[in-house]
């Protein structure tokens, strides 16, 4: 194959790389690449001499990804949370914070709207929450103290009475 793609596009057959899907994470991808000996390539092509790539450390986060010591669960609660990419930071960083602590982090995405409508009917503490009269009330006249619309606003609010709720 390499040899097709070399032939097609006017490129030596070394200068083909091969990029496949990973099966882990993102983290497998230098690794394969310098199987390929792309430093070797990068550094002739600069006139650079090669030096020796240190991955080790790469390699022990790798396989800490692989082989995590604890898992943990986090939920996140977010208005968009169907659409991926919009709370993607924040999904990065929690994957970062697991390989830091050598866990497995299993997400667990809630759509916000969803525990407006649900947390007074599912969860007794919501009700005794200190601020769930001022949230119902808020609700009916469609605003919260500052005017705004409740439809975001109460959401974090209300997701507080939520964490004593089982959410599936």
């Amino acid at each position: 194959m390499r040899k097709k793609i070399s032939l097609f596009c006017n490129v030596e057959s070394r200068g083909v790389i091969l990029e496949k899907d990973v099966d882990y994470s993102i983290y497998e991808v230098p690794i394969l690449l310098l199987e390929q000996n792309i430093d070797k390539l990068i550094a002739e092509k600069l006139a650079l001499s090669p030096a020796e790539c240190k991955l080790d450390h790469w390699r022990r986060i790798l396989s800490i990804i692989k082989n995590p010591e604890n898992t943990v669960e986090i939920g996140i609660v977010g208005k968009y949370i169907e659409l991926n990419d919009a709370y993607k930071s924040i999904y990065e960083s929690l994957a970062h914070a697991g390989i830091a602590t050598h866990s497995q982090v299993k997400l667990r995405k809630v759509n916000s709207e969803r525990i407006e409508k649900e947390v007074p009917k599912r969860c007794s503490r919501a009700e005794r929450h200190p601020g769930a009269g001022r949230i119902r009330r808020a609700r009916r006249r469609g605003q919260d103290r500052s005017g705004g619309a409740t439809r975001a606003r109460t959401a974090s609010r209300t997701s507080v009475c939520a964490t004593d709720c089982t959410w599936r």
